[in-house]
């Protein structure tokens, strides 16, 4: 080993806390985070864009994804993931933009 670190651990120092994540993005789409809990539906997308840099850009497990974002398992989180996966070309700007918000704290 030549004592440097490896790549998965320097994402892992340098990744925003799930907080940080949450805040960013909501005030991105201009929504109030607390109206994110477990049986209520956000049609604007930001819970799952959020739970989509969490999980896909940060490497935050599924379950921690959901209890900070008030998904009620790690199913929802792996739904939400799949849609903002499928979405279209405006929205994945967007997310660029915001990782490099995170990524630039």
């Amino acid at each position: 080993m030549n004592g440097a670190p490896s790549p998965s651990l320097e994402v892992l120092r340098s990744r925003p806390s799930l907080e940080r994540i949450v805040a960013v993005v909501a005030e991105s789409f201009g929504t109030d985070p607390s109206r994110w809990s477990t049986g209520r539906r956000i049609d604007d997308g930001s819970r799952a864009v959020a739970a989509f840099l969490a999980r896909r850009k940060y490497g935050y497990r599924a379950g921690q994804v959901a209890e900070a974002l008030g998904y009620a398992s790690h199913g929802g989180v792996v739904t939400a993931i799949g849609r903002i996966e499928n979405a279209g070309a405006a929205l994945h700007r967007r997310i660029r933009q915001l990782e490099k918000m995170l990524t630039n704290d």
